[in-house]
C-alpha cells in the first residue's frame, strides 16, 4: 500500500469514527425524557416592631436619641428605610391640644438603611426633636410617639 493510499485510509477511518460517535450520541439521546418538581411553602409576614422609650424629659429644641429595640419575627432579613405616619399620643390618647403639629416632635431612621437579620433583635438609635415652637399644651404630659417602618427583605 502506497504512503498516500495508507494516509487516506488513515483519515477516512478516523472521520467514520467521528461522524458514528456523533451519529451514537445523537441516536441515544432520542432514547431520554427527563422531568421535575419542586415544591416549597413561602413565609409569612411578621411585623417588624420598634419600641423604647426616651431617657430624660423632652422640652422645646430638645434633641435626643432613643434607644429602640427592633424585632424582626420574619423568617429573611429586613432592610428598614424609613419612618412614616407618625402620630402624637398623650398619655395614651389623641389630643386636640397637644398633637403632632404642636408639639412639633419628629423621628428618623439614620442615614443609612438599618438591616435586621432574620429571627433577631436590633439595637437601633433613633433621633428625636421636640421643636422650638412646642406649644405649652404639651408641658407635663407622658408621650408617645406611633410610627410605620417601610422596608422590604434585606439582600444577604
Amino acid at each position: 500500500m502506497s504512503t498516500m493510499t495508507k494516509r487516506f485510509a488513515a483519515i477516512a477511518a478516523a472521520a467514520a469514527i467521528a461522524t458514528g460517535g456523533a451519529g451514537a450520541a445523537a441516536w441515544a439521546a432520542g432514547w431520554f425524557d427527563g422531568s421535575g418538581s419542586v415544591t416549597a411553602q413561602t413565609a409569612t409576614i411578621q411585623k417588624v416592631v420598634a419600641s423604647g422609650s426616651v431617657d430624660g424629659a423632652l422640652y422645646p429644641g430638645k434633641s435626643t436619641t432613643f434607644t429602640a429595640t427592633v424585632d424582626n419575627k420574619n423568617d429573611y432579613p429586613v432592610s428598614i428605610t424609613k419612618i412614616t405616619s407618625p402620630v402624637l399620643l398623650v398619655d395614651g390618647q389623641a389630643s386636640q391640644t397637644c398633637d403632632l403639629d404642636s408639639a412639633k416632635v419628629s423621628a428618623t431612621l439614620p442615614s443609612s438603611p438599618v438591616k435586621v437579620a432574620a429571627k433577631e433583635k436590633k439595637t437601633v438609635d433613633i433621633p428625636v426633636t421636640m421643636g422650638a415652637n412646642a406649644s405649652e399644651a404639651c408641658a407635663g404630659k407622658n408621650l408617645t410617639l406611633t410610627f410605620n417602618l417601610e422596608g422590604a427583605v434585606a439582600q444577604s
